[in-house]
């Protein structure tokens, strides 16, 4: 079956799947989706190469992010810590300068400067004077800045983080998916620190696991962009799910694709010959394309060739979804507004 298409060999000389076949010699060749993999040369012999195939992935398309969430990334998060720590040290100052006992009062006015609201900042000495000057300049240009950035945000929908090269892939901390370990025997030798991750986050999952995980759209898929344009791809990536989905721009790797013989088979050099004869007239690009017709889903490869297409996006009247934000921040301070008050009266009249 597929998941022991291809077998391994084990420390106790037993061997299953292909390799085993052809390892036993109940076989003289293997062929379908092998490549030059360097640990089993010592078994076996590599014909000629059949043709250059690219692994890449299906990563999850990038989503429209919540709208409530442009409030928060108008500014990077070193921004929103930096501005925090100058809140505190203007209310800091403040206090100090006007030598009130409440701190209170401090926050109260660098927070409403800080919002454009109205001020009761003090002007009696020239330090006074010059931190008013300061923080009122610095307040009209953030909220000017803040502005202009959350309005541009809005006309471009924000979406999530695309993975597009193995860097990102391999920062994304997801896991990428296959049916066997053969897809990351190719790597195994890889000094790249991105490739090292990739192989701590590789996962060999059941045919059943992997129609669960890809209809879920949450998790990569490794796939095979062959040498004429077309993909292959499991029979867990279907029309149901493929629009979850879109390939990475840049392979995980490439590999040439052989056969495998055995050491001592008499017709290897014939077979060579009859290789190069096919590739040379080009006998491979008609098969490819009989093959993905036959056996592969038209339409998943027109959506994987075309998932990175722009989508033309018509203007359209605002949902609840644009102001579900807002409201949020809106339902936020008048709860803290209603605390805030309750406080206070309990507060006075156990004084009183």
């Amino acid at each position: 079956n597929q998941e022991k298409q291809y077998g391994q060999l084990y420390p106790n000389g037993s061997a299953d799947g292909m390799i085993g076949a052809l390892f036993e010699r109940r076989v003289d060749l293997a062929i379908g989706g092998v490549s030059v993999w360097h640990h089993l040369f010592p078994y076996f012999t590599f014909t000629a190469t059949l043709q250059r195939v690219g692994i890449n992935c299906l990563t999850p398309r990038p989503r429209v992010l919540p709208s409530w969430l442009t409030l928060v990334n108008a500014f990077t998060d070193v921004v929103w810590v930096v501005f925090v720590v100058c809140f505190a040290c203007n209310s800091l100052a403040l206090y100090f300068i006007t030598k009130r006992k409440e701190p209170f009062y401090a926050v109260q006015q660098v927070f409403a400067a800080l919002l454009l609201q109205g001020t009761t900042l003090r002007k009696r000495s020239f330090s006074e004077v010059i931190f008013t000057i300061s923080i009122l300049m610095t307040a009209n240009n953030l909220a000017l800045i803040y502005l202009g950035k959350e309005a541009s945000m809005r006309n471009f929908p924000q979406q999530s983080r695309s993975i597009e090269t193995i860097d990102e892939l391999a920062d994304s901390g997801l896991h990428w998916n296959a049916p066997h370990e053969a897809w990351k025997y190719s790597l195994l030798t890889s000094e790249n620190p991105s490739i090292k991750v990739l192989l701590n986050t590789f996962q060999v999952l059941s045919l059943s696991s992997l129609v669960e995980k890809a209809d879920e759209g949450k998790e990569n898929f490794a796939f095979v962009r062959l040498n004429f344009g077309h993909y292959m791809f499991g029979p867990w990536i279907n029309e149901g799910n493929i629009h979850f989905y879109r390939p990475m721009s840049e392979d995980i790797y490439w590999e040439h694709e052989t056969v495998w013989t055995t050491k001592t088979w008499p017709f290897l050099e014939p077979f060579n010959r009859h290789i190069m004869l096919s590739v040379e007239a080009g006998l491979q690009q008609y098969e490819e394309l009989i093959l993905a017709k036959k056996y592969l889903s038209y339409t998943v490869q027109i959506e994987i060739e075309h998932s990175r297409d722009r989508l033309q996006r018509q203007p359209s009247a605002l949902e609840f979804s644009d102001v579900y934000g807002i409201l949020v921040l809106l339902l936020m301070g008048l709860g803290a507004s209603f605390v805030a008050f309750g406080v206070e009266t309990v507060w006075y009249k156990t004084r009183d």
